[in-house]
């Protein structure tokens, strides 16, 4: 079990890059937790103090209002934020983590964490990487909230979700919403828009996209 744990550590590039030392250092003080998609791993808002490694699988962060209105502030993986995510590191956690796809994650205590920063340079450095691609990222979603309509955000995001006219992203509706920050009912209207206009096709649990030029144009 050690030995496998060993080498699933090595498909997280910041765990492969630390001292071998480091990482069983990191090792021998994290939580091992397997995960299901929709599970809930951390509460916003929740005491945490804990850096997660993911190392298989997606995590979801987000934030959720008492009435379901839901705000997705992005998905973790391996290889997003150089395979570290301190939005659990503070007393409190900053969003809710969930499981998106099935998989594993360390979840290494705070102040062990610390001990091991300020012995390994990698570390250090891969903490810094991670919190200023993290501010970026957070920087970005307030200016879309901020300065886009829902219009400008719902094309702006399938956009980024496809590669060519034809592609389809597999999303409902409510996703949707929980990714451009509105309910699902002003997603419903503007999809419809767009449908309507000859951009897009809606499916069960899908979009597909028919113009793909004209929806950039949109965003």
């Amino acid at each position: 079990m050690e030995t496998d744990l060993s080498q699933a550590a090595l498909a997280n590039p910041l765990l492969a890059a630390c001292a071998e030392g480091t990482r069983s250092g990191l090792l021998a003080a994290a939580i091992v937790r397997e995960f299901r998609p929709g599970e809930t791993l951390i509460e916003d808002g929740q005491p945490a103090r804990v850096a997660l490694f993911p190392l298989a699988g997606t995590l979801q962060m987000s934030k959720s209002t008492v009435r379901g209105r839901q705000q997705i502030f992005c998905d973790s993986t391996v290889s997003t934020c150089g395979g570290l995510c301190l939005l659990a590191f503070g007393p409190r956690a900053l969003a809710d983590v969930r499981g998106l796809t099935a998989g594993v994650v360390l979840i290494v205590p705070a102040d062990r964490f610390v001990r091991l920063v300020r012995q390994d340079p990698v570390l250090c450095q891969g903490a810094w990487q991670c919190a200023t691609a993290c501010m970026a990222h957070l920087s970005d979603l307030v200016a879309q909230l901020s300065f886009k309509t829902v219009s400008e955000r719902i094309a702006d995001t399938l956009v980024h979700m496809t590669r060519a006219d034809g592609d389809a992203v597999r999303l409902t509706q409510s996703e949707l919403a929980a990714l451009v920050g509105t309910t699902r009912e002003v997603v419903a209207r503007c999809v419809g828009e767009l449908q309507a206009a000859g951009v897009i096709r809606v499916g069960r649990g899908r979009v597909i996209v028919l113009n793909r030029e004209r929806l950039a144009a949109l965003a």
